[in-house]
């Protein structure tokens, strides 16, 4: 069965346990794995017949660019649970990266539902 993949989906929204960190918006990088229902050789080429990862990537921009949240494992329980709900899906993974400390990389909190 293959996946879906949209990698780092860039995005800003109010984020922060206090009201400075959430004061402006921060930049966070989601990525999505999704494993359509329908298996490859059912899809016929055509697009009804799979998932739209254009349509995802939005549906990610918009909740970042219309929410504020404490939390990045929020973050990444609201999108997943817009993506089961939305498309014709058996799985979804979704990694939220964000970016708070000058001597880490990032932080990440990665959930499968």
């Amino acid at each position: 069965m293959g996946k879906i993949i949209l990698e780092e989906v860039s995005g800003n929204t109010h984020i922060g346990f206090t009201e400075k960190e959430r004061s402006k918006k921060q930049k966070l990088l989601v990525s999505i794995e999704v494993e359509p229902k329908a298996q490859y050789n059912m899809i016929n080429d055509e697009l009804g017949n799979t998932i739209n990862y254009s349509a995802v990537r939005m549906d990610v921009k918009n909740l970042l660019k219309s929410g504020s949240f404490n939390l990045i494992e929020t973050v990444a329980e609201k999108i997943a649970l817009l993506i089961k709900k939305k498309y014709n899906i058996k799985n979804v993974t979704v990694c939220v990266k964000k970016f708070p400390y000058k001597d880490t990389k990032y932080v990440a909190y990665r959930l499968t539902i």
